[in-house]
């Protein structure tokens, strides 16, 4: 399921708002009144669907052609037309934007269950958003994308009920997380890759082999012999000194537990028979690289706090991920002609006025 895009509303919830016009060209007048979709009993209406979809649009317009000019390139507009799979770049927008519109009428479909409103501040708040964007648009291209005020706050308000309705469903998560779960050991190794510029058929690097292969492994037990004889092998910097010995070779420190999925397995089995500031005596080979490793903390307090703090957060997401997506899998989505006869394409161009008064046409 598409993740819910805050991007555009958090813009349009700015302080001052931070586009000042939408320009459309080359599109036809929309009702904005009549029904674009309709999720379970509720309507979406043209006016709420057109500005989501073009207000994105924009978006990545303007995203994509900050991009290229800071490349120094001029890459055009995004092609809409383009297809992939069969389906255009236009037609995928407007899927996207679909999914994203039933995500947030159906939480606020389902906001009495967890006590979450707005109050009558934060509806005036809303309001006076949408004025001031209606304001700082330009009205006849308002008009013609079928966009009213009321359209503006229905927009605003789904979202001011996304946020709240997020943190009302993560409040639920399960917040107790014992050292047993979390516990971490922090290591520092240096490593050297045997990996070959070359790949297989499937993309995968090719590894070395035969007197190359050995070549590195030699660099790494010279960096095992100079670390057995510093007088500080048990606290040194590893990031530096593996530079020192070779500057093929780097140095990291990393934590991890049970329920690492990120470091090589040999290394954290050779790793979990050291005692605090431990070297492992022998370089050990990975699935990629050559290892040398040093036991910093076995048990590392601080990355164990930091770790549970990462696992309640994995909870309230999961929580709500799961929630959302079990409501909108049990709500029905209908797409109207309205909608369907929407289009998406290389000749509709919806800019940032930022860009139009910087000499940018449309």
């Amino acid at each position: 399921m598409r993740k819910l895009n805050k991007k555009a509303a958090a813009l349009m919830l700015a302080a001052a708002l931070s586009v000042s016009g939408l320009a459309g060209c080359g599109s036809d007048k929309v009702d904005g009144t009549a029904a674009a979709a309709t999720v379970g009993d509720t309507e979406i209406s043209m006016g709420t669907a057109n500005l989501a979809l073009r207000y994105e649009q924009a978006n990545r317009e303007y995203s994509y052609y900050s991009m290229s000019q800071g490349y120094g390139l001029d890459l055009g507009g995004l092609e809409w037309d383009e297809e992939t799979d069969g389906k255009s770049s236009g037609d995928q927008l407007k899927e996207d934007i679909m999914d994203e519109l039933q995500q947030l009428y159906v939480l606020k479909s389902h906001a009495e269950e967890y006590n979450v409103s707005l109050s009558d501040e934060e509806t005036q708040e809303i309001s006076d958003k949408a004025q001031e964007f209606m304001d700082a648009n330009d009205a006849a291209s308002l008009e013609e994308m079928g966009i009213a005020k009321e359209n503006v706050e229905e927009y605003l308000t789904l979202y001011a009920y996304q946020t709240k309705m997020e943190e009302a469903i993560r409040a639920g998560a399960d917040t107790n997380v014992t050292d047993d779960v979390a516990k971490q050991s922090t290591v520092s190794y240096g490593v050297i890759s045997f990996n070959s510029d070359e790949t297989d058929d499937d993309g995968n690097k090719i590894p070395l082999e035969g007197e190359e292969k050995d070549a590195l492994k030699e660099k790494a037990q010279a960096l095992l012999d100079a670390w057995k004889e510093a007088d500080d092998a048990a606290t040194l910097d590893i990031s530096e000194y593996a530079k020192e010995i070779d500057e093929d070779l780097s140095g990291l420190t990393y934590s991890f537990g049970d329920d690492d999925e990120i470091l090589d397995t040999k290394l954290k089995e050779a790793a979990r028979t050291l005692s605090d500031g431990e070297l492992y005596q022998e370089v050990v080979e990975g699935e990629t690289s050559f290892y040398v490793v040093r036991m910093d903390k076995t048990y590392d307090p601080e990355a164990t706090e930091e770790r549970k703090t990462a696992i309640v957060e994995e909870r309230r997401q999961t929580l709500y991920n799961e929630t959302l997506n079990g409501w909108v899998e049990d709500s029905s989505l209908e797409l109207q002609s309205a909608w369907k006869n929407t289009k998406v394409t290389d000749k509709h161009d919806y800019l940032f006025s930022t860009q139009a008064d910087a000499g940018e046409e449309e």
